[in-house]
């Protein structure tokens, strides 16, 4: 993987707003929300040359462009590595599992299930699979 930069000027922020690629989370108290820039002109941008990112997302953390699909909100800052889904949102604070997770926990059995509270989406029983 290739890391590539660019530096912030007016054209590229107004090519943002152009195709509504959102730099901070507004709107949250149902009234229209300016357009915050969150990048400053100067200010260096990682990416690399296979990131695409689509209309209405908000990267509104990091200095990283990430390839990330309409709709998609994210308040954490996240490696050049992340690819976002349409739809996705992404709280604050969130991070990477690391290199090699192992995706086969995915699948595991358990011994007890991992919370079995009153509002717990999870069967009861000896067994869960996640």
């Amino acid at each position: 993987m290739r890391v590539k930069s660019i530096r912030v000027t007016p054209p590229f922020l107004k090519a943002l707003r152009d195709f509504n690629i959102f730099q901070a989370r507004t709107g949250m108290n149902k009234k229209p929300a300016p357009y915050v820039k969150r990048w400053k002109i100067g200010d260096v941008l990682k990416f690399t040359a296979d990131t695409r990112i689509e209309e209405f997302s908000t990267l509104a953390r990091g200095d990283v462009l990430w390839s990330s699909g309409a709709f998609t909100s994210c308040a954490s800052t996240m490696p050049l590595v992340t690819r976002g889904g349409r739809y996705v949102s992404i709280a604050e604070n969130v991070k990477g599992m690391g290199f090699r997770h192992p995706i086969e926990c995915a699948g595991k059995m358990h011994e007890k299930p991992l919370y079995d509270g009153p509002r717990s989406a999870l069967p009861k029983g000896p067994h869960v699979v996640i």
